[in-house]
Order: structure tokens, then C-alpha cells, then sequence
């Protein structure tokens, strides 16, 4: 008895193993390179280049900004919501990441 129910068992759990590797392929893709850009802001005398950059940008975008490296801090809070307002008026999002230590 013991023996036909472990059978069973290993059978269904090897049906299980086949049906799940073949109906339910595991997916996983990339951000294509073309669709993932870096800009690098070294200094705030460049915010009209980055206003520039911003408006050039595909509706829609995201574009996440930190402060990195650690001693490139946020301009002021009114220079920051200029900034995101200004994104939003071309249709981009522009999400500021937490400060990073």
C-alpha cells in the first residue's frame, strides 16, 4: 500500500515538474540599451542644459535622479520642484530618489 501511494506520488509530482517547465516558461527580459540612458550633471549651472535633455525626452518617460556621488547634493527644494514641474509640462516623470549615504 505504501509503496503504490509513493509511486504515485513521484508520478504526479513529475507530470507536475514536466507540464510546469513546458506550459509555464519562466520570462525575463532586459531594458533595451537604446531605451536606458545616463546623464550626469556635475554642476547646477547646467540646469538648462538638463531642462534641455528633459524636453527632449518621449512622452512618457521616467527618469529617475539621485545624488550620486555623495558630495553632489539636491539644489534647493524650489529649484527641485521647478525641475519636476517643468518634466511634468513635457510629459515626462521625474522621480527623485531618497538621498543616498
Amino acid at each position: 500500500m505504501y509503496l503504490g501511494g509513493a509511486a504515485a506520488l513521484v508520478l504526479a509530482f513529475l507530470v507536475g515538474l514536466v507540464v510546469g517547465k513546458y506550459l509555464f516558461e519562466s520570462t525575463e527580459a532586459s531594458i533595451p540599451s537604446e531605451l536606458f540612458g545616463q546623464h550626469s550633471l556635475l554642476t547646477w549651472k547646467g540646469i538648462p542644459q538638463l531642462k534641455q535633455e528633459l524636453a527632449a525626452l518621449p512622452k512618457d518617460s521616467v527618469v529617475y535622479w539621485n545624488d550620486w556621488p555623495r558630495k553632489f547634493t539636491y539644489p534647493q527644494d524650489g529649484v527641485v520642484r521647478e525641475l519636476v514641474e517643468f518634466a511634468r509640462s513635457k510629459g515626462v516623470r521625474l522621480e527623485q530618489s531618497p538621498h543616498l549615504e
